[in-house]
Parts: structure tokens; sequence; C-alpha cells
């Protein structure tokens, strides 16, 4: 007569059948979640190049924007006062 907590020889090896069988499925799963992350990792990257051009895009139309215009008119401004003083 078994003892507490001990099945049959045979509901035993059912159930160690059953843990292989889970186990060796597992190794697919492994492979499923590293290719998943690989795919996650090229969607972050593709993210970050479009992040990277939109910020250099940005960049540039303040600079043509708000940053030249401001430069000519110092420019401009400079011009002005070194005529004041040479007058």
């Amino acid at each position: 007569m078994p003892g507490r907590g001990q099945g049959s020889p045979r509901v035993t090896g059912t159930l160690l059948g059953d843990v292989i069988r889970v186990g060796l499925r597992g190794g697919c799963s492994t492979s499923s979640v590293s290719t998943t992350s690989t795919r996650s990792v090229g969607i972050l990257l593709a993210y970050l190049f479009v992040a990277l051009v939109a910020g250099v895009g940005l960049a540039l139309w303040i600079v043509r924007t708000i940053l030249r215009p401001a430069f000519t008119l110092l420019r401009l401004l400079g011009e002005q006062e070194e005529a004041r003083v040479t007058t």
C-alpha cells in the first residue's frame, strides 16, 4: 500500500510523461519569446531613427525661422551702431 502523498506507479509515470512533454514544448516557446523580443527591438530602433530624423528636422526649422532672422537683426543693429559712431 502506497504511503501518504504517493500515487500509484502508473499515475506517477503518466504525470512524469506529461511533465516531460510540457518541458519539451517549453523550448519552442523560448524561441518564440526570443523572436518576439528581437522583433520588438527592431521596432524600437525604427522608432528611435524616426524620432532622430524628426528632431534634426525640428532643429533645422528652428534655426531657419528663429535664429537666422534674429542673427540678421543683430547684424543690422550692429551696422547701424557703427554708422552712428563713425558719423
